[in-house]
């Protein structure tokens, strides 16, 4: 439902359905506070490996972007 926060975008019943679609359960919000938990003890346990894990994974998501844009910019000049 785009527009759904602009004013005027709707009926406020619709408006209400929107919001009440981004409530975060409480299982939710336990399992995001237990994996946040984890990862920093993790990080802070062991911070060379998690900095060598952490370049890591950006480095490969920097070259997956970058691949697609090239990939990208190639069709469009053939």
């Amino acid at each position: 439902m785009p527009g759904a926060c602009r004013p005027g975008s709707g009926s406020v019943r619709e408006r209400w359905k929107a919001v009440e679609a981004m409530n975060m359960s409480f299982y939710d919000l336990v399992k995001a506070t237990v994996i946040c938990g984890g990862l920093a003890f993790l990080v802070y346990s062991f911070p060379a490996l998690s900095q060598a894990v952490i370049i890591g994974v950006l480095t490969l998501m920097w070259f997956s972007c970058a691949h697609q844009v090239i990939w990208t910019a190639r069709r469009r000049s053939l």
